[in-house]
């Protein structure tokens, strides 16, 4: 069956071409058509042909970070310094704490937030709020908006690289789009 859906369901993906091309194609020649219902229908088929033609791999991967990020505790600015400040926590984190992963920075006064990698977590959360990262985020700590941290292992992570967790956890929570991000992430 050509164009369409096959006996196997192989040539699925071809679907919503095979829809826009012919069902739809009526409809945009109409001249009185309203413009933003032809909008609607393209984006509809937009939105569809992206669907079939990734295959669930990205929402699979998004749907992971979030899971491992609901499993994390979110702490404030203030309390990830008293932990670090503190000698019994000074010496947990440097005794094999810190780890390699990203963290997610989370501006709750601006409903923006920042991720980023590291081979040591903590250390690299600290520079962000000591004013030696993301020059954005420690403008607004220091102006006062209110934060929280919270940070992902790649170990046991189900990703191969720090490199995708970075860059699926940057989409899953549109940094780069609405956040601080200036990239979709390394890689």
């Amino acid at each position: 069956m050509r164009g369409g859906l096959g006996k196997t369901g192989s040539r699925l993906h071809e679907f919503p071409l095979v829809l826009s091309m012919d069902v739809f194609s009526d409809f945009f020649n109409q001249s009185d058509f309203a413009y933003d219902i032809r909008f609607f229908f393209l984006a509809l088929t937009a939105g569809l042909l992206l669907y079939f033609l990734f295959p669930g791999k990205d929402r699979r991967s998004i749907q992971k970070i979030r899971k491992l990020a609901r499993q994390q505790l979110e702490v404030t600015p203030e309390e990830f310094f008293t932990i670090r400040s503190d000698r019994e926590g000074k010496e947990y984190i440097s005794k094999g704490f810190d780890f390699e992963g990203v963290y997610i920075i989370h501006n709750k006064t601006r409903r923006k937030y920042y991720v980023g990698q590291g081979a040591n977590v903590m250390e690299r959360i600290s520079q962000h709020f000591m004013g030696h990262g993301n020059g954005d985020v420690y403008a607004d700590y220091i102006y006062g908006d209110r934060f929280g941290i919270s940070a992902l292992a790649l170990e046991n992570s189900g990703f191969k690289t720090l490199d995708d967790l970075e860059r699926y956890t940057i989409r899953c929570y549109h940094a780069y789009e609405k956040g601080y991000n200036r990239t979709r992430g390394n890689g």
